[in-house]
């Protein structure tokens, strides 16, 4: 074997060693989203009343009505 190809082999085993590290290291920082337990405020019906950027709601008022 040419010591090109020995170069490229150990540089090519370097790059899928780390991509696998790299990989592994994510999994298991990661859930995935179908295995979540539902929180019960998510599943709660959606406030008739328009909230603001800052999550409190808005009056009737500033929701958009101009006078």
């Amino acid at each position: 074997m040419k010591r090109s190809q020995k170069i490229f082999i150990a540089i090519m085993l370097l790059f899928f060693g780390g991509l696998i590290m790299l990989a592994y290291d994510i999994s298991t920082k990661t859930t995935f989203p179908g295995a979540r337990n539902r929180k019960k405020a998510s599943l709660d019906t959606v406030s008739t009343h328009p909230k603001d950027s800052s999550g409190g709601t808005l009056s009737p008022k500033s929701a958009g009505q101009q006078p």
